[in-house]
């Protein structure tokens, strides 16, 4: 049913408050022709052509972090684990959408530029963290000189993000030779559709003459909205994801084992480790998407009825219709007897006659949608697969995880206590771990 109402789009819209929350911008619809007008411009970017940049810069970032946890433990024991992954997520995201390439340590050492009080990250990870605030309390209340700096710092980044992403916005148009990233592609269509209408002398009789016609590029406003969508969801699902599934595999590490064995085995095959010949073959790191199912990023869908609805079960118009995913996701009558258990071998076929390659299994249509569904599906599904299994394939192939013990603990008293911290979670942009310094982990060299 939730995977109907998905597809469904002008019958269960997405509620007008929704797109506030997502700082869609303020002259664009959220629904209807206008979604799919976004979709269209915005979706291509996402294509193969991109996902050897992403594989490489995911493995680049990962290893840069490792280094960077070394030189600040010779133990190799960090409580940065949350903050670590969010930068290599923004760092990824940032390569492949803005075109900013920054490594690991230079992007946690980065200064504010000039006019700034925060860098671009910061303004982002503020707005992260104090969503509603930050969307519903205008900037100048934040800003008051009598508010904690805490509360001022959210004003301030309310107001510097739609600045920074105007200075890439002008960056990119200024560039010389434009990239092959979102933002590319969105600056270069905005501006080649201004001078198409520019150059022909009866554009506006041909934009009267077609009311219905749909602008086939994006405002500044709405390259903004995007920009700002596409990186809390981009960056902040993903930086979650990698953490929830590498704590999991530090409290069950039998799953370590498992895809030690298969980066072990696909290594000997392909030693260049490129996206081209390893990604493909490396379906238990791909399967840890298990993770997503326990730990669904968006715990419920919102959608409204635009009428009343029958076909399903009688819904009055107006009504707000919870899509609860991550009930779905943990259902008997989709995953078994144990639906709770981590179990990665869940998406796995065994090899079929003489082939010894496994397999992923795709779930039946509408029981697994943590990227979504139908027409609003996330179209950087397969960007964060290949993101994610980079980042897991750079670590396991030299390193294990362990869970810190602190003093007087045991091996399986430790694991007791992160699993507590685990569970401690809440929804935010994404579920997050609520005490990320408590995330305590420790790597150990193969």
């Amino acid at each position: 049913m939730a995977y109907t109402v998905l597809v469904r789009q002008n019958d269960f819209p997405q509620l007008e408050i929704t797109a506030r929350m997502l700082w869609i911008a303020r002259d664009t619809r959220s629904n209807g022709s206008e979604s799919q007008r976004h979709r269209k411009i915005v979706a291509p970017v996402f294509n193969e052509r991109i996902m050897d940049n992403v594989w490489n810069e995911s493995s680049m970032q990962a290893r840069d972090m490792l280094i960077a946890v070394f030189k600040s433990s010779t133990q190799g024991e960090s409580s940065g684990i949350v903050e670590g992954f969010r930068t290599i997520a923004m760092n990824v995201f940032g390569y492949n959408v803005y075109g900013s390439r920054l490594s690991w340590e230079q992007a946690i050492e980065a200064k504010p530029p000039s006019g700034y009080q925060l860098t671009f990250m910061e303004s982002i990870v503020s707005i992260l963290n104090n969503h509603f605030i930050s969307i519903f309390v205008p900037a100048r209340i934040l800003t008051v000189s009598w508010m904690p700096r805490s509360i001022q710092k959210m004003g301030i980044a309310t107001e510097e993000f739609p600045r920074h992403t105007k200075d890439l916005v002008t960056t990119e148009r200024n560039s010389p030779s434009p990239q092959n990233t979102l933002l590319g592609v969105l600056v270069k269509s905005a501006d080649n559709e201004r001078l198409e209408s520019m150059n022909s002398a009866d554009s506006e009789k041909q934009q009267s003459a077609k009311p219905g016609r749909l602008v086939s590029y994006l405002s500044e406003d709405e390259i903004t909205g995007n920009l700002f969508n596409f990186t809390l969801a981009g960056f902040d699902t993903m930086s979650n994801t990698m953490v929830y599934a590498l704590v999991t595999l530090a409290i069950q590490p039998e799953w370590q084992d498992w895809i030690i064995e298969e980066i072990d085995q696909v290594a000997r095959l392909h030693p260049d480790t490129s996206y081209e010949s390893t990604f493909p073959l490396l379906t238990r790191c791909l399967a840890l998407y298990e993770t997503l199912r326990l730990y669904t990023p968006a715990l419920h869908i919102p959608r409204c009825t635009a009428g009343p609805q029958t076909s399903l079960v009688f819904i009055p118009a107006n009504t707000t219709v919870l899509l609860a995913l991550s009930c779905m996701h943990v259902s008997p009558a989709l995953y078994g007897l144990d639906p709770l258990s981590f179990c990665p071998t869940r998406w796995i076929s065994a090899p079929i006659l003489d082939s010894s390659r496994e397999t992923l299994i795709s779930p039946p249509k509408g029981t697994f949608m943590p990227f979504s569904g139908g027409p609003r599906s996330c179209p950087g599904t397969k960007m964060a697969q290949v993101e994610f299994v980079g980042v897991m394939r750079e670590i396991f192939a030299g390193w294990r995880l362990e869970a810190a013990r602190k003093t007087g603990e045991t091996e399986a008293m430790a694991r007791e206590r992160l699993g507590k911290v685990v569970e401690n979670s809440q929804p935010k942009i994404a579920l997050q771990v609520k005490k990320p310094r408590d995330v305590l982990l420790k790597w150990v060299r193969r």
